[in-house]
């Protein structure tokens, strides 16, 4: 499955089970999180937000299938 994706890298993308793990990225100051996260990709569009913890600004993860 292709997965377009904004404020998050890949880790591992599980196409049979629609799911997707992966580390906020913060678009703003270039933070990594260092803990991964996980999402199911239920539509063709899924976001989520996050707060940075370096600059503080929120953050949003898009994936679009």
């Amino acid at each position: 499955m292709e997965i377009a994706i904004k404020g998050a890298v890949i880790v591992r993308d599980d196409a049979k089970n629609n799911y997707v793990e992966y580390k906020q990225k913060c678009e703003n100051c270039g933070w990594f999180s260092s803990s991964t996260s996980g999402h199911s990709i239920t539509g063709s569009t899924v976001r989520t937000f996050f707060t940075c913890p370096k600059c503080y600004k929120q953050q949003e993860v898009v994936f679009n299938r």
